[in-house]
C-alpha cells in the first residue's frame, strides 16, 4: 500500500490540482493562503490515503468484507472524501479461488463546479 501512496505523492501533478480547484467554490483548500495550498494539498492527500488504507487493512483483518463477487473474490472497501478530493483503498482476498488478496488504492480530486458554458450537441 505504501508504495501505491507513494506512486500517487510522486507522479500527481499537485500544483495543476490547485490551479483546478480555484474554480470550486466550496473546496475546502480555497480558503487557506494561496502561498501555501499545494503544500496544503499534498499533506491532506497523503493523510486521507493512509487512513484509507490502515481503515481497509484493519476491515480486511476483522473480516468485514463490503461484497462477494460473482468469482468469489471478497472485497473490502473504505472511503473518505472531503468535497473536493476522496480517497478509497479496496482489498480484494480472493485466497478462496487460489490467488493472493491485493490492495488498490485511488486518489480523485474532484471539480464539480463548472461554468455551464457548453453547447448544445442535438
Amino acid at each position: 500500500a505504501q508504495k501505491q501512496i507513494d506512486n500517487i505523492m510522486d507522479w500527481e501533478d499537485f500544483c495543476r490540482a490547485v490551479l483546478a480547484l480555484e474554480s470550486v467554490e466550496h473546496c475546502w483548500l480555497n480558503r487557506e493562503d494561496p502561498a501555501h495550498r499545494e503544500s496544503i494539498l499534498r499533506r491532506s492527500v497523503r493523510s486521507f490515503l493512509k487512513e484509507a488504507s490502515s481503515k481497509v487493512i484493519a476491515k480486511y483483518k476483522e473480516g468485514e468484507f463490503t461484497f462477494l463477487d460473482k468469482e468469489g473474490c471478497k472485497f473490502y472497501e473504505y472511503y473518505t472524501n472531503t468535497g473536493c478530493i476522496s480517497a478509497k483503498a479496496f482489498i480484494c482476498d480472493s485466497t478462496p479461488i487460489g490467488k493472493s488478496p491485493w490492495i488498490r488504492i485511488n486518489l480523485n480530486i474532484h471539480v464539480i463546479d463548472t461554468i455551464n458554458d457548453g453547447e448544445s450537441f442535438e
